[in-house]
């Protein structure tokens, strides 16, 4: 969207994720970092497979792969600080098809999630260095599909507080916790200031669990947003309250992912 000129002649954006935990006619509110970025990665091991009962004659990408999923929370653990949030999170594993054959290839996928672009690259590059170096350790190959998602959701303070002000008189205010999820919604906020946040939809469960659900009246609520902030949001840009937004730097540091 954004290379086809959505954002051609926007000042400013504004939107909303729901939220089942939050009440109805409740809006989270936080300037600054919200929600954190998001990188996925899907990593096949390619090894020999053999008869189980004969081990020796395989390359066992399974033993390969058990390694791996445990080494690469040391990320988390010996890399990153221990008050900085960074979430490493393998979320699928594909090998093998019955009990008496070691297969040739092994799979899994992930995700890594963190609201510092200095972390974000750290991370990647460990990443890389632990499997290639298990990898090789057991005498197998590795293709690492990484697939760059966008950066943090980061609400700019003024236009925060401008909302925030306008949507006390419809809607509850309460301080929004960050939120390791991700939104390509950063995506625009990189390049014009931003307000993102949390609806209550008065559901059970949290997001992508099975139990999740939410309550059909809080939809005139995403109503009254929408309104409030484009009536906001106008009058900001047209008394020049936003002039001094820099487009973010994160976009830029994290351009160096690609070339590792």
């Amino acid at each position: 969207m954004i290379k086809n000129g959505v954002l051609q002649g926007v000042q400013a954006i504004a939107g909303f994720h729901n939220m089942p935990q939050i009440p109805i006619g409740t809006l989270a509110i936080k300037s600054g970092a919200l929600m954190a970025s998001n990188d996925n990665f899907i990593v096949t091991i390619h090894g020999a497979g053999a008869h189980a009962a004969m081990p020796d004659r395989s390359q066992d990408v399974i033993v390969t792969l058990g390694q791996l999923i445990t080494s690469l929370q040391t990320i988390r653990s010996r890399n990153i600080a221990p008050d900085a949030a960074l979430v490493l999170t393998i979320a699928d594993v594909q090998a093998g098809h019955t009990f008496n054959v070691i297969p040739d290839t092994a799979e899994f996928k992930g995700t890594i999630r963190t609201f510092s672009a200095t972390n974000r690259k750290l991370a990647m590059e460990r990443f890389y260095d632990l499997v290639q170096a298990t990898v090789k350790g057991f005498e197998q190959t590795v293709t690492i599909d990484w697939d760059q998602g966008p950066s943090c959701v980061t609400n700019e303070p003024i236009l925060t507080a401008l909302i925030a002000k306008a949507a006390a008189e419809t809607l509850t205010i309460v301080p929004a916790l960050p939120c390791n999820a991700d939104d390509d919604f950063a995506l625009y906020q990189e390049r014009i200031p931003g307000f993102y946040g949390f609806l209550g939809s008065g559901g059970t469960g949290v997001l992508h669990q099975s139990t999740y659900s939410c309550d059909d009246a809080g939809l005139i609520y995403g109503a009254k947003f929408h309104l409030l902030a484009a009536k906001t949001m106008l009058q900001a840009v047209t008394q020049g309250q936003l002039a001094k937004f820099k487009p973010s730097v994160e976009s830029a540091v994290v351009n160096s992912l690609q070339s590792l």
